[in-house]
């Protein structure tokens, strides 16, 4: 059953506590759910340019986690959390940000020169979830029970995929919230999608104006090889002997050498569907050229 648990209180559920790295109160049962250290190297890069530009990348994220659950104001109710590192909103306490520059040497800045990236120091946060925070748990609620008596309710990751919300924000800031990404992903998608659009149009037509230019320009050679034919059939001689006459089409003379063995045994029209062999002797074609008989 997928819904929403509106305003549950969160209590330690075993008594347990995480890890913390920064200077706390003594409440044992202050953390819940612990990022005790998210680490960031920060750099800058520089790739054209005299300028350099800032980098920031995740060396190390570490996760502690005790079991908790989502308690109602009287105190009756009690819903256990299961996965919580695993919702898509998970809203935790910034308790520590701290930042180290890094000390370059002569070397450190030699060597940022030619590679083109310097260090320039490391930062790492720390969140966590108090124990006592309202929060509003919206996933898949469940019941378990062994030998006739349930066990309680759990409230975990939907099976079928759906989102899964553990936030401080009560149900209308987070459906505001929401609306507001998907507002901005719709944006974001009519302008990419437009964007897109655009460019499908103009390689479309640059496509279609390069394939018209190689018809025009194929239909233009098609008409002076057409042209060509007809006049040599206009200035070839007529009543050729047998041994002028083009060994495949019989009827225009011979005008081609065959190389590289050499024998004069076709006509220009009958030469551009020869690439292969040689029609008298079988000998492997390297080169056509014309020749002139008298």
């Amino acid at each position: 059953m997928y819904l929403s648990l509106c305003g549950g209180r969160v209590r330690n559920h075993l008594g347990k506590t995480t890890l913390i790295t920064t200077d706390q109160d003594s409440n044992p049962d202050l953390p819940i759910t612990n990022k005790p250290d998210r680490s960031r190297g920060l750099a800058e890069t520089s790739q054209l340019g005299p300028g350099w530009s800032e980098q920031e990348r995740t060396i190390q994220e570490v996760y502690n986690c005790v079991p908790f659950v989502l308690q109602s104001s009287s105190g009756g109710t009690k819903i256990e959390i299961l996965d919580a590192l695993a919702a898509d909103i998970l809203d935790l306490d910034t308790i520590a940000d701290r930042y180290e520059p890094s000390a370059l040497g002569v070397m450190d800045h030699v060597w940022g020169f030619f590679t083109g990236v310097r260090q320039r120091g490391l930062q790492s946060t720390e969140e966590l979830l108090r124990e006592g925070t309202i929060l509003t748990g919206i996933g898949e609620l469940t019941s378990t029970s062994t030998g006739g008596t349930t066990d309680g309710l759990k409230l975990q990751p939907p099976s079928d995929g759906t989102p899964f919300y553990l936030t401080t924000l009560p149900i209308s800031s987070l459906i505001r919230r929401l609306d507001d990404q998907r507002r901005t992903y719709r944006v974001l998608t009519v302008i990419f999608g437009g964007v897109g659009l655009v460019l499908l149009g103009m390689m479309t037509r640059r496509w279609w104006k390069e394939r018209e230019r190689l018809r025009v320009v194929e239909q233009a050679k098609r008409q002076l090889e057409q042209t060509r034919k007809e006049r040599r059939r206009q200035v070839r001689e007529t009543n050729l002997p047998e041994y002028q006459l083009c060994v495949v089409c019989r009827q225009n003379p011979r005008e081609m050498i065959i190389l590289p063995c050499g024998h004069v045994c076709v006509c220009e029209d009958c030469s551009e569907g020869i690439a292969n062999l040689c029609p008298v002797c079988r000998t492997k074609i390297t080169n056509k050229t014309a020749a002139y008989l008298s």
